[in-house]
């Protein structure tokens, strides 16, 4: 029986699910036309022990994908918990992100506690990231902040070595994977928080919270993930 983009048996074991995820290296993206990635291999353990498998998977734009997790067309995706109105997460953790604030060495550390913090700070953002609920307050119409999505790290260490940004938002594992160590070697970070990324279940799937419990428990076993 298919049931808005899950497949399950006639018993009470879960089969499969359609995973829908986002390019975001190196925790999710496309690799020769599969799914690869820090989150990938440890989500495929944990369904393993469940006897859960995807049934298929896509890469898709960030709005798009968490608009089908919303009708159910979706089931899973792994991340940081956004809209959990109609999504469900596991309680324990895939991997921990570290979002810092970066800066060139010589210009002054900011102090970056909450996001207010960065409002007197022209902000270099990547597009699509959500940052935890901080990229919709700054991007919020009449928000007060001064921002500007980019494309990619190469552009935003452009903007800052130009002067055009004094501060880059980004999470600390992506960036060192990104930006050649010359250029990486430039910037210096302060850490601003930690964000847990977890399995995110669509709360369209009518066992969605049978399906949360059975990962949580052996999620549990594992133990605590370090930073990323």
């Amino acid at each position: 029986m298919i049931l808005l983009g899950f497949t399950l048996s006639s018993s009470t074991e879960f089969r499969s699910i359609k995973l829908g995820y986002v390019d975001f290296p190196p925790f999710t993206y496309k690799h020769k036309g599969e799914p690869a990635g820090l989150l990938i291999n440890d989500a495929k353990r944990v369904m393993n022990k469940v006897g859960l498998r995807w049934a298929s998977t896509e890469l898709y734009p960030a709005a798009r994908l968490f608009k089908m997790l919303k009708s159910g067309e979706v089931g899973m995706w792994l991340g940081i918990e956004l809209h959990p109105e109609h999504i469900a997460y596991t309680k324990h953790a895939l991997a921990v992100l570290e979002l810092n604030v970066w800066t060139l060495k010589d210009a002054k550390q900011p102090v970056v506690k909450t996001v207010e913090d960065l409002k007197p700070y022209r902000l270099a953002l990547i597009g699509g990231y959500g940052y935890g609920g901080w990229g919709a307050t700054i991007r919020a119409s009449g928000s007060g902040y001064r921002w500007i999505d980019l494309s990619d790290r190469q552009q935003a260490f452009k903007f800052l070595q130009r002067g055009r940004a004094d501060i880059l938002l980004d999470y600390k594992r992506p960036l060192m994977m990104s930006l050649p160590p010359d250029q990486a070697r430039q910037l210096q970070r302060v850490k601003v928080k930690e964000l847990p990324a977890k399995i995110g279940i669509s709360k369209a799937y009518p066992r969605y919270a049978e399906l949360i419990a059975a990962l949580d428990a052996e999620m549990k076993k594992e133990g605590k993930k370090g930073p990323g």
